[in-house]
Parts: C-alpha cells; sequence; structure tokens
C-alpha cells in the first residue's frame, strides 16, 4: 500500500501542478486530455488504478494454480498466512490471535472443498 500512495504523492506533487500550470497560461482552448488527466490523477487513481492492479496480481496467482495440492501448498505457506491474518485483523478490527486462529480453522476447509476446473 505504502507503494501506491508514494507514486500518487509524487503524481500529485509533481505531475499535476505542472499540467495545471500548462492549461492555465501556456495552454490553446483544445486541450482536453491534459484536463482528463489531472482529473483522473487526483480522484480517479484510487477508484480505478489500484483495484484495476490488485485485481491483475490476484488474477495471476490463480492462473498458477493447476491442481488442489497447488492450492494445499499456497495455502499452508507461511507468506500467505501472514497476509491473510493481517488482512482479517484489518478489515474485521479483531486482535490478531484471534485471526490465526480462525484462519487455521478455515485453511484446511479451503483445501478440502476448493473446486478446481483443470
Amino acid at each position: 500500500m505504502r507503494k501506491f500512495i508514494t507514486i500518487w504523492a509524487v503524481g500529485l506533487f509533481t505531475l499535476v501542478p505542472a499540467a495545471i500550470y500548462y492549461l492555465l497560461f501556456k495552454a490553446e482552448s483544445s486541450q482536453l486530455p491534459l484536463i482528463l488527466f489531472v482529473g483522473f490523477w487526483i480522484f480517479g487513481f484510487w477508484t480505478f488504478f489500484v483495484p484495476l492492479y490488485k485485481a491483475l496480481r490476484v488474477r495471476k496467482l490463480f492462473k498458477a494454480i493447476q491442481s488442489r495440492d497447488d492450492l494445499r501448498k499456497l495455502v499452508e505457506t507461511s507468506d500467505t498466512k501472514d497476509v491473510a491474518v493481517s488482512m482479517i485483523v484489518k478489515e474485521l478490527g479483531v486482535p490478531e490471535f484471534i485471526a490465526e486462529k480462525a484462519y487455521d480453522a478455515l485453511a484446511p476447509k479451503i483445501t478440502e472443498n476448493a473446486k478446481l476446473s483443470i
């Protein structure tokens, strides 16, 4: 998430002021793409780009899973557990030890009930 905040802030403090300066003092009347860029960067970055990027990463992950064994290995890795536990804590606001217990209880059921088309 810090990566996205950094990208957005750099664009907000460099590209957007330069585009606004150009629009106010040097642009001709037909500079619609530049106006759209400024509006998108300020308002559309978080609503369009970040969810699209995350969806593409999830799609890439699911393409890598070819069998139940691949899914089982993915669910059992410590990196996956850390990410899932931190998401549960963040989204539900529960203590970390409760999120770990929930993940430990649900992970075997996920691998048992997964229906994959290979």
